[in-house]
């Protein structure tokens, strides 16, 4: 069993010890796990609810690792058949809090599948499971979750239409006095067209500065409120206690949504129906005093991220001194799990630092539209020039960093060719790519003091900075399974 990683989850939802069994060669277990979580009264899972987020990173980590492990030979089978074990754990314990806690059915339905994935692998290896009591959720195109994730994917498209109509409008003051633009393109018969259709598009422009963030504010908003709203007077102080804990922890994955959403809808509707006529130049003040925000608020953003994964990362590290640095089974599992982890580290700091960059640049580029500048037409243009290229090369930097996040969807461990996978193997990497663990050069020299203590640049992990880091990926794409890829070690 993974023990390093059971005892931390056990200390992050206040058990001691998890219970732990292995099969032996001609034994039968029989899962209990599931039947016992469901035996426990609400209040045994009211701590967990603040710690979702590590949990829910420690599960992902874990499901990375497994995938690794499946990818590679010379791991034995019956250590893949204890991380599979350790991995249904994690998704059964998360499965009631999420669902009946947190109400996030789009996680609930993720970690259903990735539940039955683990038992039909185990139901292999004397394993034995009774009837699923998990319910098929039936997710609506409307879900909170589809519309979370579809606003960062219709944002680019918005943000490159208005910012590449205002890069227009403040080049045409430059150009207008040549003969041949004045003649061929502002005085032609497209250019007049042009002319009169830009009043209209700056009417949409403007709407949808505010009408784009009304969907994900809605949603998380409800979100909020149905934990506060309903029965919350006449409630048990059980029932009440859990409605509480339930809110705070949907704040705190939604709290970056929802300050940035209401002020930046806010920000459009003043601009649209109030910062009109006279007071239409304060507009602009307005504007940049919502980039400047948005500075600040990515910062901090960064900030709690990067504390929270790094903490975790220190309390595997005190672990590994705690067990003395010896060549123990448990050692040697924690120091592979940390890689693995100090990997998702490094790629969420790399995430964070663009997102950083974005938005100084940005900030950067709008402080051109000052009216202070107005006499000089070339740095309206110029500062219009420099939003719409961050925006192009941040999004597309984005789209690159994506293809980099590790590999945690255990789907890809549903073999469909009829064959074992624990014969076959999984196949994570692209031919050119090393499949051997990640390695971490401050693991080598003394892994028993240095573990995780600090980095090549000397700086403790806790308090170290974001930034890109010089490390290969786990994968660079979903995992596929390729039943003709011997795997010898299972054979």
């Amino acid at each position: 069993m993974t023990v390093a990683v059971l005892r931390h989850m056990g200390s992050l939802i206040g058990i001691d010890q998890l219970p732990v069994t292995s099969p032996g060669d001609n034994e039968i277990i029989n899962w209990e796990f599931g039947k016992e979580l469901a035996k426990q009264p609400a209040t045994f899972f009211h701590p967990m609810i603040s710690k979702h987020l590590e949990l829910n990173v420690t599960y992902s980590v874990l499901c990375t690792r497994l995938l690794h492990d499946f990818s590679r030979p010379g791991v034995s089978k019956a250590e893949l058949v204890e991380q599979l074990v350790a991995a249904l754990m994690m998704a059964e314990l998360l499965t009631p809090l999420y669902r009946d806690f947190l109400g996030e059915w789009h996680e609930v339905a993720r970690l259903q599948d990735d539940k039955k994935v683990f038992r039909d692998l185990l139901a292999t290896q004397n394993y034995s499971f009774g009837a699923s009591e998990d319910k098929a959720i039936a997710l609506s195109a409307w879900s909170g979750q589809r519309v979370r994730g579809a606003t960062p994917n219709w944002n680019f498209p918005r943000l490159m239409f208005g910012r590449s109509r205002r890069l227009f409008t403040t080049l045409v003051p430059i150009i207008k006095d040549f003969e041949f633009v004045r003649d061929y393109l502002i005085e032609s018969k497209l250019g007049r067209k042009v002319a009169a259709v830009d009043p209209y598009l700056g009417v949409i422009v403007s709407h949808a500065s505010w009408l784009f963030f009304a969907p994900r504010l809605t949603v998380n908003s409800i979100v909020l409120l149905s934990f506060i709203v309903p029965s919350w007077w006449t409630a048990a102080k059980e029932k009440k206690m859990g409605l509480w804990l339930g809110f705070l922890g949907q704040l705190q994955q939604r709290w970056f949504e929802l300050g940035n959403d209401s002020l930046w809808m806010t920000s459009g509707l003043l601009n649209c129906f109030v910062l009109t006529g006279p007071l239409a130049p304060l507009g602009i003040y307005v504007t940049l005093s919502l980039f400047l925000f948005d500075v600040l608020w990515a910062r901090l953003r960064a900030r709690i991220e990067h504390n929270r994964l790094t903490g975790q990362q220190k309390v595997y590290d005190d672990m590994a001194l705690e067990i003395g640095g010896e060549e123990t089974k448990e050692w040697l599992e924690l120091k592979s799990y940390r890689e693995h982890f100090a990997q998702r580290v490094e790629f969420e700091d790399r995430r964070l630092f663009v997102t950083l960059v974005n938005t100084q640049t940005l900030m950067f580029g709008m402080c051109f539209a000052f009216p202070a500048f107005a006499a000089s037409p070339l740095l309206p243009f110029l500062g219009a020039l420099i939003v719409l290229t961050t925006t192009f090369m941040v999004n597309r930097h984005l789209q690159a960093l994506g293809q980099l996040r590790p590999v945690d969807r255990v789907i890809a461990l549903n073999d469909k060719s009829g064959k074992s996978i624990y014969e076959t193997g999984l196949t994570l990497f692209r031919p050119s790519e090393p499949t051997e663990p990640p390695h971490d050069d401050r693991l080598r020299e003394d892994d028993s003091i240095q573990m995780g203590k600090s980095d090549h640049r000397g700086l403790h992990h806790s308090k170290s900075a974001p930034g890109f880091l010089e490390t290969k990926p786990l994968a660079k794409s979903d995992p596929v399974i390729l039943p003709f890829t011997s795997n010898t070690a299972f054979v």
